[in-house]
């Protein structure tokens, strides 16, 4: 009887221990997963950054161009206005 209640009382130990030591597993897996879904948020929210950053950059890069190219045109078209002006027979030797 003695070893019987002592084997119970091993059995029982060990098996407080091992659910002692599980739920720390499910604590550890909870936590990972709720640190894992964060990096997969902070993840997306880099790849939504970083497209906007590139959207800005290539509308930022047509506007410089748009205005590079009308002060172009604007400086071509008063140089061809000057040449006009000051050489009005010109259009004969082109």
């Amino acid at each position: 009887m003695y070893t019987e209640v002592g084997e119970q009382m091993a059995e029982q130990n060990i098996l407080n221990g091992n659910q002692k030591k599980l739920e720390q597993i499910i604590g550890d897996v909870k936590e990972h997963n709720t640190k894992k879904d964060r990096l997969e948020k902070l993840a997306e929210s880099v790849k939504d950054i970083s497209k906007e950053l590139d959207n800005a950059r290539k509308e930022k890069q047509n506007e410089t161009d748009s205005k590079i190219k009308a002060s172009t045109d604007a400086i071509c078209a008063g140089y061809d206005d000057c040449q006009s002006f000051w050489c009005p027979l010109r259009h004969i030797y082109e």
